[in-house]
């Protein structure tokens, strides 16, 4: 793992390996059920879901309802070729939108921890143009933007898996992390994004691999040295960040030795 600095110490009495108690396989508190519904292009989405969690109202992830008209569109494309399948679906992606999808409404307002609500909206979108070769990879898959209760909102892929905060995103030991998290890394870094708001939250662990959520805090423009050195800065910042959290819900009784 050339160039991460793993933690140079073990926490005394810290196991190899983790698993969840009984405690750990719990959610949190889920917020109330909403029923949403906006214009994507030509579609009036209806779906139904909720918040991802209570920090975070601005984001739902929602389940799509289905349309007699998205069946019938459905029915028809099937019997295309699949070229012409795949123009229609280019062309037209608000009926081809998968059952779960997350929405992401800009913040209201100015926030000083945050910044202009615009602008991040602006990087976000930017960020996934620039990096659409690996959406679905490292990164959400981008459908586009559309606007709810009169304020900005994307539609992104719901990757699923566990975020690397909560107790099951928690149970790899440092060398397998240190590595998924660096092909994200580099994965990103190739296509001159760096990624600078460095949480355990704004990762998710799924399918093997690590994913980057989040990207409304990144920067454009960096030489290849710059990126290398803020990747391995930043890893190294998540590692020991995982240890500690780690240490904790061992001690809250959320993870238990393997």
């Amino acid at each position: 793992m050339t160039g991460i600095e793993l933690p140079k110490f073990k926490i005394p009495g810290e196991p190899d390996r983790y698993r969840l108690t009984a405690a750990g396989g719990r959610k949190e508190p889920t917020p109330s059920l909403q029923t949403v519904q906006f214009w994507f292009r030509t579609r009036l989405v209806s779906a139904t879901g909720r918040a991802v969690d209570r920090y975070h109202p601005n984001v739902l992830r929602l389940r799509v309802d289905p349309s007699p008209l998205q069946r019938f569109i459905h029915g028809v494309v099937g019997f295309f070729p699949h070229l012409v399948r795949s123009f229609v679906e280019r062309v037209f992606p608000e009926w081809f939108l998968p059952t779960n999808i997350v929405l992401k409404t800009e913040r209201q307002g100015k926030e000083e921890e945050h910044g202009d609500a615009d602008e991040l909206m602006d990087t976000e979108i930017q960020a996934y143009k620039q990096l659409k070769p690996v959406q679905g990879v490292v990164v959400p898959v981008y459908y586009g933007q559309v606007r709810r209760n009169g304020f900005r909102s994307i539609i992104i892929q719901d990757v699923g898996g566990a975020s690397l905060r909560e107790p099951a995103g928690m149970l790899l030991e440092f060398e397998e992390l240190a590595r998924l998290l660096e092909e994200c890394y580099v994965a990103i870094a190739s296509f001159g994004v760096r990624l600078e708001d460095t949480q355990l939250g704004n990762f998710i662990l799924v399918d093997g691999r690590v994913t980057a959520i989040d990207l409304e805090m990144v920067t454009f423009g960096q030489t290849k040295e710059q990126l290398r050195h803020a990747m391995y800065v930043a890893i190294t910042g998540l590692l020991e960040t995982y240890r500690d959290h780690r240490k904790f819900l061992r001690r809250e009784g959320w993870l238990e030795a393997a």
